[in-house]
């Protein structure tokens, strides 16, 4: 899937996730320690489902 260029008339909130997004879904990982605090969130959010 290629990820979006980040746009001047973007939201507000859109610019304050963009770097979030693309190692969250792009996974391209900037930052080790929120990779890793995600990955755990997301499993536990997971455990509650099920």
């Amino acid at each position: 899937m290629r990820h979006p260029s980040p746009q001047a008339d973007w939201p507000e909130s859109w610019k304050n996730s963009y770097m979030f997004d693309l190692e969250e879904v792009f996974d391209q990982i900037a930052n080790r320690g929120y990779a890793y605090a995600y990955q755990v969130r997301r499993s536990k959010t997971l455990d509650l489902l099920s």
